[in-house]
């Protein structure tokens, strides 16, 4: 039976630990002595790392004392009612915890540390000599982190401690380990207000087997899809430019040192999600790229921009719209390849994911040209059998074209017919390669050399849409035009089947997009990846783009979310604010209703 005083003791416990682990005040320390230059991403979670890294060195001993003496006045306050009862010491430190985690989604690891050296000096002792020389060998901090929190109850329980300190020591750490699986550590994202003498501080709990190399085999549990696929590729023998991954969390000083970008061997910065799921969602266009980059401050400027588009909000709208889980993001860091011509294919028609003709769109320059949508690409269609690939796809160089082989093209631009015909066939190889799944590629043509730069799975619309009875190619959308009047429909490029009526927007007029009205249709500059989320949060129900292609990321999203698109180059004079429209994107008409 409790006393009265233990009773007032247990209150004490429930209600003040709690909110003793919500006080931020490593981000409060951090703060004061960065001038407010804390991390965005994790607004309240800065913990003493952090404050090290933002704040420096002052900043990190102060904001270490304050969370060392909250797990430590903690414990203390559970014994002072409790001196023959350890285990309300552990439950204060579960009550510091689920404070911690309700206020900011974060463990508050150094607490609850000096907490259970005051708890018992000796299994936290034993606890952390074991794993410091663990991580020391294998520099792996996420097994080092797990070992002690297993390694934890267990010394607890050979020290001869009751069975209830030790279900609840196992609880405890239990409970961190879930939280670490759901949230962010501050050490897991860089920020650009951080110091160089605190990175190197850190580097060693980053772990220095953070650079990974694209010609390794790579596991996309812990550098993402695209990177642990460019790494697949590349042991295929596909033209793979050479690069490096960098994990989140770990240190990039390693990384920036090797790589060494200057004005004649520029990189490029590329995001790697690890918890999508490619044949289900692109994360076209969701996160930061960056290319041009000369220097070492700019990499590493752009590799934290990289990090930090992981939280914002089109992203996270994203993920969750796309029932993807929220996991990490991994920077890949690669040499720039100086495009002549480059551009985006995909190796079947990308309403049905089937026939034989390849779409490709290109534009003089690197791949963003076509990717961002802003520009209007060439389009060409290359029609490739089954059997006009080797039978022996695993040879090396078996993805490049035949000499004798020629390949029917279709469309007008100024790209060559034979680059046309190259990277039709790489697309289609690939595509076999990848035991058939249709692909959709990114490459470029540095003028001697064709490079893949990405493969990724074609997906298609939801199949609740209706399909095209051929491929969506512009002779497509011109044949319908003979089924509709001149005076009230007009053509376009189909982009995402589907049909919706609605009232007109124009982006360029609209203040508040909130405040759109039901089933609007909304005509804007260009696709941007990015924007497609939100749009479609907020009831947009079509859209019209003004320039652009049929594989920017921009169509590529829109496709995914089903929002029945088209592309207008010609006679948007004819659309008008207010007006009702029925979009058919399956086609690429537009009729005007009013």
């Amino acid at each position: 039976m409790l006393t009265l005083t233990q009773v007032w003791g247990a209150l004490l416990i429930f209600g003040v630990c709690p909110l003793v682990g919500a006080l931020p005040l490593s981000q409060w320390v951090t703060d004061a002595f960065a001038r407010g230059q804390s991390s965005p991403l994790l607004p309240g979670k800065v913990g003493v790392p952090a404050a090290f890294d933002m704040g420096g060195t002052a900043a990190g001993i102060l904001a270490l004392l304050l969370e060392a003496a909250k797990g430590v006045g903690t414990v203390l306050l559970a014994r002072h009612y409790f001196p023959t009862d350890p285990s309300w010491e552990i439950v204060a430190l579960i009550a510091l915890v689920m404070g911690r985690y309700w206020a900011v989604k974060a463990v508050g690891t150094t607490s609850i540390l000096w907490g259970a050296i005051a708890h018992h000096p000796v299994a936290a002792g034993l606890t952390l000599l074991i794993s410091v020389l663990g991580f020391t060998i294998f520099r792996e901090r996420q097994q080092g982190r797990l070992l002690v929190l297993v390694l934890f109850p267990v010394i607890t329980a050979l020290s001869q401690a009751n069975g209830i300190q030790v279900l609840l020591t196992a609880c405890l750490c239990g409970l961190m380990a879930w939280i670490y699986q759901q949230e962010p550590e501050d050490l897991s994202v860089p920020n650009p207000a951080s110091r160089l003498e605190s990175r190197r501080l850190f580097g060693f709990f980053r772990s220095d087997r953070a650079l990974l190399s694209l010609e390794k085999s790579l596991d996309a549990a812990t550098v993402g899809s695209k990177a642990a696929r460019l790494s697949q590729l590349m042991a295929w023998g596909y033209p793979i430019p050479t690069g490096y991954v960098l994990p989140a969390g770990d240190d990039p000083a390693m990384l920036l040192a090797i790589t060494q970008p200057s004005v004649t061997s520029p990189v490029v910065v590329r995001p790697s999600i690890v918890g999508d799921v490619p044949a289900l969602s692109s994360s076209a266009g969701q996160y930061a790229a960056s290319a041009d980059l000369t220097s070492q401050e700019a990499l590493y400027a752009a590799m934290n921009q990289c990090f930090r588009t992981y939280e914002r909000p089109s992203a996270v709208q994203y993920r969750r719209d796309r029932e993807l889980p929220d996991g990490s993001l991994a920077v890949i860091v690669q040499q720039q390849v100086s495009g002549l011509c480059s551009g985006v294919a995909a190796s079947r028609d990308p309403f049905t994911s089937q026939g034989d003709v390849v779409i490709i769109e290109t534009r003089l320059g690197p791949t963003s040209q076509v990717t961002e949508g802003k520009y209007r690409p060439e389009r060409f269609q290359v029609t490739v059998q089954a059997n006009d690939l080797p039978d022996q796809i695993e040879q090396p160089d078996s993805w490049q074209i035949p000499a004798a082989l020629s390949l029917e093209v279709q469309g007008d631009g100024d790209t060559p017919r034979r680059l046309l015909q190259e990277v039709a066939f790489l697309a289609r190889h690939v595509e076999r390669r990848s035991q058939g799944i249709p692909q959709v590629l990114e490459w470029s043509f540095d003028g001697d050399r064709l490079w893949l730069l990405q493969s990724r799975p074609l997906i298609p619309p939801p199949p609740d849409l209706p399909q095209p009875d051929s491929p969506a190619l512009p002779g497509t959308a011109t044949a319908k035009l003979s089924e509709a009047s001149h005076l009230t429909s007009l053509v376009g490029l189909p982009v995402c089947p589907g049909s919706a009526i609605g009232e007109l927007r124009s982006l360029k007029a609209v203040q508040d997009l909130r405040a759109l009205p039901p089933a609007t249709i909304l005509v804007v500059p260009f696709l941007k990846a990015s924007e497609i989320p939100g749009l479609a949060q907020i009831g947009v129900t079509g859209l019209i783009a003004e320039t652009g292609g049929q594989l920017s990321n921009g169509a590529i999203v829109a496709r995914e979310y089903g929002l029945p698109t088209v592309l207008l180059s010609e006679q948007r004079d004819r659309l008008q604010t207010r007006q009702t429209v029925r979009l058919n994107g399956t086609a690429g008409l537009i009729e005007l209703l009013s």
